[in-house]
């Protein structure tokens, strides 16, 4: 009952149990593709560690399958937000910026 869903985690929490700003913004990276992925993370780990840990080192590659159902002025941000290193994700106030066609 005390495990996070791991569908959404990024990967420091579950590897460090270190959280930041930077690791919702990974979540949120996530929650996008669920948008356009009829409601499922990439990540489906079912509550299993070793099998989140599989599909966190398959991510990447997932993504870039992926973003073909992504709208083109996402597609960047969203790598970006799905970044291994949280480092290099961008924060909300940079996210926020993300230039949206009318």
């Amino acid at each position: 009952m005390g495990q996070p869903d791991l569908d959404y985690t990024a990967p420091e929490v579950q590897a460090t149990s270190s959280c930041s700003p930077l690791s919702d913004m990974f979540s949120l990276g996530l929650l996008i593709c669920a948008v356009y992925n009829n409601g499922r993370s990439l990540i489906e780990a079912n509550l299993s560690i070793a099998q989140y840990t599989n599909l966190i080192q398959s991510l990447e590659q997932t993504l870039r399958g992926f973003l073909d159902r992504i709208p083109y002025f996402l597609q960047e941000p969203l790598q970006g937000l799905l970044n291994m290193d949280s480092r290099r994700r961008p924060n909300a106030q940079n996210f926020s910026m993300v230039s949206f066609p009318v």
